[in-house]
């Protein structure tokens, strides 16, 4: 889980460079669903429900951290995921959706003999995400999609250390900032309230002063409901 102290301006105005883009985008394709609403939508509203597996793609944690070149460590970066979201459908093939969810828990635990240290650190991230999704159909009762959407994120680390005076004591650390996301997936509609699908979707999640900027993924098994 690297710790990154140098830049910091730059990388928070680029997520800003990048959110401003894809904010703009979201609301171009939007305005262009609301266009071509002509079709009507008899339940153009739905919920939807997603669980799955969550994982951090973190590598070398003490890459950037010489004094701990003989730690040992062990680095569990794959959590339990959910979503819970609301959806609008704006036309047949375009959708808004709106989701809150807690992206899992990732681990590091490093014991060090030159300092005599042990560190333990959990990483919770939880989202908030505005998608755009375009679906086309491949069956009567089946579709396949891919959203865009603009997340904002909360990274919260707790940190513990033990074994020296120097280096003891417990860190606890938040970070919340902008980024784009992007998503796959495939549902089937078994009546007009419900479908099943299969969701894979990608953050860019973290922060310099935490775990750096890296990407996250989640595979996910959706529940949508219609009304």
């Amino acid at each position: 889980m690297r710790l990154h102290t140098s830049r910091v301006g730059q990388s928070k105005l680029q997520a800003t460079n990048q959110t401003t883009r894809v904010t703009a985008l979201i609301a171009s394709l939007a305005a262009i669903g609301f266009c071509g609403s002509a079709v009507a939508q008899d339940q153009p509203w739905y919920l939807s429900a997603k669980g799955g597996a969550s994982e951090f793609e973190l590598e070398d944690p003490f890459r950037d951290s010489l004094a701990f070149n003989d730690a040992q460590y062990d680095l569990d970066t794959r959590g339990t995921a959910f979503q819970l979201g609301l959806g609008y459908q704006l036309t047949p093939n375009y959708a808004l959706e709106l989701h809150y969810g807690d992206l899992g828990e990732s681990n590091l635990s490093a014991n060090s003999t030159l300092p005599a240290i042990q560190i333990n650190s959990d990483v919770r991230t939880r989202v908030v995400s505005l998608d755009f999704l375009a679906s086309y159909p491949v069956l009567d009762q089946m579709d396949v999609y891919a959203k865009l959407g603009a997340t904002r994120w909360d990274v919260e680390a707790d940190t513990t250390a033990s074994g020296s005076a120097a280096f003891g004591g417990r860190v606890l650390a938040d970070e919340q900032e902008v980024s784009a996301k992007y998503g796959l997936g495939i549902r089937y509609a078994f009546t007009k309230q419900i479908a099943l699908g299969l969701e894979v979707e990608q953050f860019k999640a973290g922060s310099d002063q935490i775990t750096g900027e890296e990407p996250l993924r989640t595979v996910n098994a959706t529940v949508i409901y219609r009304f």
